[in-house]
């Protein structure tokens, strides 16, 4: 049995007019449900192993509605379920080569406003949701796998349906393996996005996008053509929910839970955007460790073992140093974020242990 790393190295290497017929049967590989556990951050392989091999055994016989419903558990319900649709998600964007896009993750997004130089405007666009009819034609172009196709359909139902899963976009989560991110991404990829890869504005036009959150950036020479092209745009797609108009010279916009700004070099020559964090985000990172705006304790984790405790907010404190890795102030705007995280790491072990807060540091590397 191959690994998971080389399945996906050969399905890489197949040109766009590629079909695929056999996909399927990569959904027996237990290295690929290994490669979704670590990532997904689960423990106990050794005790779950079973549960994937008989959920293996239910995907060969094709029996996988039976098996979920054998499942007494809501918790492992939800646990074989993300594996299972991380799988898939994991060979779909293989397939289709979304990690060379602008549109794979927050990061790829955010990157990709790098190349914005010269701009005076921008349109926070929010786009309607995906047609769902039109992704699976998409689909069906390239994959001509019944057993895969039909499996597709089954965990869309089953994430919409059971878990209540949608397009999300989760604070300080660069990137959701969700198969309802997979179909957005890749119906606008193949609408909006296909559309401006085939123009050419230069430096007076920008456009970057993460699932349904879109962002144009504008100059002021091209305002009042633009003006007439997001009219035109709505007429032919029917793409935009929600736009908001900012003047950049004013004020910042919000994109992706950053804060843009333009960012001023020598004698006032425009040098591109400033990426920094917004205060709203902060505040609402530490709310739930604080109390009447001072560090407190949590008491829901007053229960677990020390070096749980310790894990879960090292935890917190990476996830949101990750995410905000492309701003350009994250020592100065996240200072008060890790004061407040390290403080209530403290006397939540000080409660725990019945010791002052000076002892705890005493006791711990922390």
């Amino acid at each position: 049995m191959q690994t998971a790393e080389t399945v996906l190295s050969c399905l890489s290497q197949k040109d766009s007019s590629f079909v695929f017929k056999r996909l399927y049967r990569n959904l027996f590989n237990l290295f690929f449900y290994k490669k979704a556990y670590l990532e997904l951050g689960l423990k106990n392989w050794a005790k779950d192993e079973k549960l994937i091999k008989n959920l293996i055994l239910s995907l060969k016989s094709e029996r996988l509605f039976r098996f979920f419903s054998s499942l007494k558990c809501e918790k492992l319900k939800y646990k074989v379920f993300s594996l299972l649709q991380y799988v898939v998600v994991t060979i779909l964007e293989t397939i289709y080569n979304l990690k060379d896009s602008f549109c794979f993750s927050v990061h790829t997004a955010i990157k990709s406003l790098y190349k914005v130089k010269r701009v005076d405007y921008a349109f926070v666009c929010d786009l309607n949701s995906f047609n769902l009819e039109e992704v699976l034609f998409l689909l069906e172009q390239r994959i001509v796998d019944g057993r895969f196709l039909n499996l597709l359909k089954l965990l869309f139902s089953f994430s919409t349906k059971f878990f209540n899963e949608e397009e999300t976009y989760a604070l300080f989560k660069i990137k959701d393996f969700s198969l309802a991110n997979f179909f957005c991404n890749i119906y606008w990829q193949n609408n909006l996005d296909f559309y401006f890869q085939n123009l050419n504005f230069k430096e007076s036009f920008f456009y970057t996008r993460y699932l349904k959150k879109a962002i144009f950036f504008v100059n002021n020479s091209f305002l009042e053509n633009f003006l007439e092209f997001i009219y035109f745009l709505q007429q032919k797609f029917k793409c935009f929910l929600y736009v908001d108009f900012v003047d950049l010279n004013k004020k910042t916009c919000n994109f992706l839970f950053y804060e843009l700004k333009k960012r001023k070099g020598i004698k006032g020559k425009e040098k591109g955007l400033y990426f920094s964090i917004p205060y709203s985000v902060i505040c609402k990172a530490i709310k739930k460790y604080s109390s009447k705006s001072k560090p407190v304790h949590l008491s829901e984790r007053l229960n677990l073992p020390i070096n749980e405790i310790i894990y879960l907010f090292e935890k917190e404190k990476r996830d949101f140093n990750f995410y905000y890795m492309l701003t350009d102030d994250i020592a100065k705007s996240a200072k008060k974020f890790f004061y407040f995280n390290k403080v209530s790491l403290l006397k939540t072990i000080a409660v725990k242990k019945k010791i002052s807060v000076k002892q705890v540091l005493q006791s711990y590397t922390l």
